[in-house]
């Protein structure tokens, strides 16, 4: 019998903080699993985290959205919104530096 490969997402809500989501998308993109998607949920009121992120998408599935309002829970739902059809869904703090199998041992 041959296992099924889960979809993952991973769900990135952010606000005015574009280097350290640099990082996180990094650290993303170095790991042994790479997720189907990163979806990102900008809050900010600049769009530094709009050019940070375009730097990631030739290395990552990334879809961004940018939004008019401010609130974690209201990200977090935003993206749950917009799973689709992943098996796998993980939030991510935009400040967060995963160790390179983080993905794979979760």
């Amino acid at each position: 019998m041959r296992l099924k490969k889960l979809k993952l997402l991973v769900g990135i809500p952010t606000l005015n903080r574009a280097k350290q989501l640099s990082k996180t998308l990094e650290s993303i993109s170095r790991n042994t699993i790479i997720p189907d998607k990163v979806l990102i949920v900008d809050q900010s009121d600049n769009d530094e985290t709009w050019k940070a992120t375009k730097e990631f998408m030739d290395k990552l599935n990334i879809e961004y959205l940018k939004v008019d309002y401010k609130g974690l829970t209201k990200a977090r739902n935003e993206i749950l919104e917009r799973s689709g059809d992943f098996d796998v869904i993980t939030f991510l703090d935009d400040d967060v530096v995963l160790h390179k199998d983080y993905l794979e041992k979760s």
